[in-house]
C-alpha cells in the first residue's frame, strides 16, 4: 500500500445528467466480508509494526456483505492539555506513519482474523524518503512536547484541587497568605501554557499549547521535510516546555511543604 496524505476533490458534477462513478480512493481501504449482520460484540482493527506496537485501532463496520474500512496512515493522536477557555485541535492530529511492515488484525467480539501488509514510499522529485523520515523525527518531536506539556498542565491542576479548598479555610493569617500565594504561582504558571482567560466571543489567547500545535500541524500535513525555521522553532518550543516543567517543580518545593504543614496544624480535612 502506497503511503499517501490522500486527494482533494472527486471532480465535478455532470451538468448534462447521468450517472458518473467515483474516484477510486487514494488511500487504500481494508476490506472484509461478513456472510451475515453482526448484531453483538465490538468490532474494530488494530494495527501493529513489525516490532508489535499497536499503532492505531479504528472503530469497525458489522454489516452484512462487504466492509470498507480506511486507515488515514497515521499513529494516535498525542494526548494535549486541557483544562482551557478554547479548544486546540492539536489532539486531533497525528504524523503518518513510515514505510515498513504492518499487521492488521480484525477483531470481532472475541475472535481474530490477521493479515500482513507494507506500506511503501513513493518516491518523487518533491518528496524523498530522507525528507520523510525528517518530517516524521520532527512531528514526533512536536508530538512529545504536546504529551509533556499535557502532563504539566494535569500536575498543575491537581495541586489546585487539592489545596484550594484546604486554603480557604486556613485561619492563621500568614498561612493563609502562604496558600494564596502558592495557588497564585500555580496559576500564573498555567496562564503561560494554556488559555486561561477569555479576551472575546473567540477566546482568542494563545499561549505555548497553541504554539506547539501551530508548527506540528504545518510539518503534519506537509509532504516534505521541515524547513530549518520548524525546525528552529522545534527547539525554542522544546526549551519552553522544558522550563515550564521547571518551573513547576520549583514552585512546589517553594510552597508545598509548609501548606502541608499548615492544614495538617489546624486539622483541615
Amino acid at each position: 500500500i502506497t503511503l499517501s496524505t490522500g486527494s482533494f476533490g472527486n471532480g465535478g458534477f455532470p451538468s448534462t445528467g447521468g450517472w458518473v462513478a467515483p474516484n477510486a480512493p487514494s488511500i487504500k481501504p481494508f476490506q472484509y466480508y461478513f456472510k451475515d449482520r453482526i448484531n453483538s460484540g465490538t468490532i474494530k482493527l488494530e494495527i501493529h509494526d513489525e516490532q508489535g506496537k499497536l499503532v492505531q485501532s479504528i472503530p469497525g463496520t458489522n454489516r452484512k456483505g462487504i466492509n470498507r474500512v480506511t486507515w488515514a496512515q497515521r499513529i494516535a493522536p498525542p494526548k494535549t492539555a486541557t483544562g482551557a477557555t478554547k479548544p486546540d485541535n492539536g489532539g486531533a492530529i497525528a504524523p503518518q506513519v513510515l514505510p515498513g511492515n504492518y499487521t492488521v488484525t480484525l477483531k470481532v467480539g472475541k475472535d481474530e482474523y490477521k493479515k500482513a501488509f507494507r506500506l511503501v514510499h513513493e518516491e518523487s522529485s518533491s518528496f524523498s524518503l530522507a525528507e520523510r523520515k525528517a518530517q516524521y523525527a520532527a512531528a514526533m518531536k512536536l508530538y512529545n512536547l504536546h504529551t509533556s506539556l499535557a502532563t504539566i498542565v494535569a500536575g498543575i491542576a491537581d495541586k489546585q484541587k487539592t489545596y484550594k479548598d484546604a486554603v480557604a479555610k486556613l485561619k492563621n493569617k500568614k498561612s493563609i497568605a502562604l496558600g494564596n500565594d502558592y495557588l497564585t504561582a500555580l496559576e500564573t504558571l498555567r496562564a503561560t501554557l494554556i488559555p486561561t482567560k477569555q479576551t472575546s466571543m473567540f477566546a482568542d489567547e494563545t499561549r505555548l499549547r497553541e504554539d506547539i500545535t501551530q508548527v506540528y500541524q504545518a510539518i503534519c500535513f506537509n509532504e516534505a521535510g521541515p524547513s530549518n525555521l520548524q525546525l528552529e522553532s522545534i527547539n525554542t518550543l522544546s526549551s519552553r516546555v522544558e522550563a515550564a516543567e521547571k518551573k513547576a517543580v520549583e514552585i512546589n518545593s517553594l510552597y508545598e511543604a509548609n501548606i502541608k504543614k499548615a492544614i495538617e496544624k489546624e486539622k483541615i480535612k
